[in-house]
């Protein structure tokens, strides 16, 4: 029993200690010979600066995959070892309580006196391995004393070490910048990390009272002045309200460890805001929304920009340069345009095509607007070798904001129904779909051909006339013309032009009009392009060979089934891109294996095998890009890719394997292993599969995954109806600063107070009606180190003219 006992400790903390390589970024030395060729003598040759940097960085990939994939292969077998010895233990130990429960007690071969005995013994094995841990932590990883060691005794070499995957990808053509470890170490956290309490050491508790829970005291005053609620009793909600929000976030003690990590990122932080300055760089979030860094200078990307700009130069037109002489020119420019625009909208109430209620919700304020803008986010090329970067528009209360809002919540719920046959809303919705139609229905055979249609102009596929055009002949035919809500098609065709007309947004001190394609921030963008899509696809599906295939669509991206000839599907295929590639560009591929929404689909000989798809030269370990409460979101992110892998790993092997790379995930941006392992826990228990989690077989497994797919078929009907409720009309939305504090406990009794409230109110007591609370961190390091967004105040300005 000791001797089991004491391997199974060994191998745990071995475990542990693994884990927290990935954490600090330490690979084991066994590892260096892996880079021992001298790659740099080689590279010398070549006088390109850039390219001789880019080869390298090809090789540094290189080997933090293979690094990574070591380490998993190290987790896999010790793990396995883990699962022996606890097995072996259990047995002995069900063996042993066997004859302590003995009913002679003669015949007692195990009395209490020794199992007191052994128990001691182990606890004191867990305490000698919890010291031993304590002490490899500290001097092999917090502060590198052994590997400094190492290098004078001459063990290993003093080499440049490559890591594990990092979630901090640097420009091959920027010049050396020396990052420190301490550096690299905060950053390869990523732009979702909130360095803790920032709020608190620059601020005194009454300064952040006063001025942060101010926003949150102006939402509630909103909402009471628009329900009428009564002096008294508004006021008595706040004061609870308040109160509650000081004693969860205001009088809470941060202790002298968070106090001092506090300061400390505070002074790192600095120190890189720093560096980027006087080096003239730029450190960016990806496009992709994951949550890694990208640093370049300033110049290259700049000049990314302007090529973008200049490149499709045909959707944008400059309206307006601004300067310091001529802002009160165009702010009364942009005047006549917000005076046309409410003209257009009073017209159509004089000749009620719209009613008084909805002219006075479109109809725009001037204190309520502002100009939209456009940024960019870099991405990397598919050759891995440069960055390009991805417009992104920010339209949020922008001129046609409201209209937007209003047309995505009037046309939706009618053509949902006519799209909802072949749109897809994730990956687990597809491969539900996918499940269905090979497994449940039994149409996949060994010759069954797999073919995915990439559009990748999606936003800018159509002029404004032709998508105004095909959703006006959409509606026109489902509705047989008949009116949406007491608006014609024609008025309806009559709004969405307006929109089309004043997408304005503001870049680099001009003001442009977005005359070709739609702004890729808005929902109804996606809507109004998803039904031109309808309108394009029915004129595929309608060929006969599609009738019983599976055909569904995500956004820009078509998948279906073929049953035909391999010649058939290239020739088909052939005559959709020659019909459309002037409007449409496609990137289309075939094949019984392809890739799919991340899901890599194959057909072996009539059986579907699918996994999780991990593109190459793409790390494993990135975890998403999130906004408000990071540990909070990537807590329930977690729980879903959990989910997810079930659903998508045909195997159990391939299941692991993902557990695995969601594992060393999250130590690479700073996740404990305690915090893994209870979300590891929270999963099994909830699917009541805990005695099964290190005793998993591929039957079992499958029986879990079967429940999951039939879960996923009713979470799909769920997220409809989530989408239904969270227009304005139903969803009470409040957000509040978040720095440090129980903010649990806030949020329940902020929900508790404003619930007893609306019970008794007769417009907020619906059983539709919903809150939700957001908390927003204001230090994420995204918002410390990144470069502000172009936010063009000129509408907040008073004319003179």
């Amino acid at each position: 029993m000791y001797e089991l006992n004491y391997q199974l400790e060994i191998v745990k903390k071995d475990l542990i200690l693994h884990r927290l390589r990935i954490l600090y970024n330490k690979p084991p030395t066994s590892y260096d010979p892996l880079q021992q060729l001298d790659l740099s003598l080689r590279c010398n040759s070549i006088s390109n600066r850039p390219l001789r940097q880019q080869v390298l960085d090809r090789y540094k990939i290189l080997i933090e995959k293979a690094k990574t994939d070591f380490i998993l292969i190290r987790f896999m077998s010790m793990e396995t070892v883990l699962d022996q010895y606890r097995t072996t233990l259990n047995i002995e130990t069900n063996e042993m309580l066997r004859h302590h429960h003995h009913h002679n007690a003669i015949d007692k071969k195990m009395t209490s006196v020794l199992l007191h005995i052994i128990d001691q013994r182990t606890n004191l094995i867990k305490e000698k391995m919890k010291i031993i841990s304590d002490f490899h932590i500290n001097y092999y990883f917090r502060h590198h004393y052994g590997y400094i060691e190492d290098i004078r005794k001459g063990k290993i070499k003093d080499i440049q070490r490559i890591g594990f995957s990092s979630n901090l990808i640097i420009d091959s053509y920027m010049p050396s910048v020396s990052l420190t470890q301490q550096q690299l170490q905060l950053l390869n956290r990523g732009p979702t990390y909130v360095a803790p309490c920032q709020l608190h050491s620059l601020s005194s508790m009454s300064v952040f009272l006063t001025t942060h829970y101010l926003s949150l005291e102006r939402q509630l005053k909103s909402l009471f002045q628009k329900y009428r609620i009564d002096s008294s009793q508004s006021i008595m909600i706040e004061k609870k309200i308040k109160d509650e929000f000081q004693s969860s976030f205001v009088t809470v003690n941060v202790s002298l460890d968070i106090r001092q990590r506090a300061f400390y990122e505070r002074q790192l932080i600095q120190s890189i805001q720093q560096l980027l300055n006087i080096n003239d760089l730029v450190l960016c979030r990806m496009a992709d929304h994951t949550n890694r860094f990208y640093l370049t200078t300033k110049h290259h990307f700049e000049e990314k920009c302007l090529e973008f700009m200049s490149k499709h130069h045909d959707n944008y037109e400059i309206l307006y340069s601004l300067t310091e002489h001529n802002q009160q020119q165009i702010r009364y420019e942009l005047d006549n345009k917000i005076y046309r625009m409410n003209t257009k909208l009073e017209h159509l109430f004089r000749q009620s095509k719209i009613s008084d209620r909805i002219y006075k919700k479109l109809y725009v304020k001037l204190d309520e607007i502002r100009l939209g803008y456009l940024y960019f986010l870099p991405q990397i090329s598919s050759d891995h070798l440069d960055f390009n970067v991805k417009p992104m528009f920010s339209m949020y209360q922008s001129l046609t904001w409201k209209l937007a809002d209003f047309l995505y919540e009037l046309i939706r719920p009618v053509v949902i129904p006519l799209l909802q046959p072949t749109m897809i809303n994730n990956e687990s919705d597809f491969i539900q779909r996918l499940y269905r139609y090979c497994t449940l229905e039994r149409r996949l055979r060994s010759t069954t051909f797999f073919a995915r249609i990439k559009i990748t102009n999606f936003y800018t596929m159509f002029s404004n006339q032709s998508v105004v055009n095909r959703v006006g002949y959409i509606l026109t035919k489902h509705c047989s013309n008949n009116p949406i809500e007491n608006l014609s098609i024609v008025t309806i065709e009559g709004l969405i032009e307006l929109i089309f007309s004043n997408h304005l947004f503001y870049y680099q001190e001009n003001i442009y009009s977005l005359i070709h394609g739609l702004p890729n921030s808005m929902r109804l963008s996606d809507l109004l392009l998803s039904i031109c899509l309808y309108y394009w696809q029915t004129k595929i599906i309608d060929d006969h060979r599609l009738k019983s295939e599976l055909f569904v669509r995500y956004k820009d991206d078509i998948f279906f089934t073929w049953n035909h000839s391999e010649n058939d599907l290239h020739t088909f295929l052939h005559k959709i891109k020659e019909t459309y590639d002037d409007e449409i560009h496609m990137n289309i591929s075939y094949g019984r294996s392809i890739d799919y929404l991340n899901i890599y689909v194959e057909n072996r000989i009539g059986q579907l095998y699918t996994r999780v798809y991990h593109p190459h030269g793409q790390s494993k370990l990135i975890l998403p890009y999130v906004v408000g409460h990071p540990k909070m979101n990537h807590r329930h992110w977690f729980q879903s890719a959990l989910i997810r892998a079930v659903q998508l790993c045909t195997l159990y092997e391939d299941f692991y394997r993902e557990c695995l790379y969601l594992q060393m995930s999250c130590f690479v941006s700073g996740y404990s292993d305690k915090w893994t392992e209870y979300e590891f826990k929270k999963f099994y228990e909830y699917f009541n599969i805990e005695t099964y989690r290190f005793h998993m077989n591929q039957t079992i497994y499958e029986q879990l995954r079967r429940r999951l797919l039939i879960h996923n078929d009713t979470q799909c009907d769920k997220s409809l109806q989530e989408l239904d409720l969270k227009s304005n009309k139903y969803f009470l939305r409040f957000h509040y600063p978040y720095r440090y504090g129980y903010h649990r406990k806030f949020e329940e009794k902020f929900y508790e107070i404003l619930s007893t409230f609306m019970k008794n109110h007769p417009q907020l007591s619906s059983n539709q009606r919903k809150l939700l609370l957001t908390a927003h961190h204001l230090f994420s390091l995204n918002t410390l180190l990144t470069q502000q967004k172009p936010v063009c105040e000129l509408l907040k300005q008073p004319t003179e003219i």
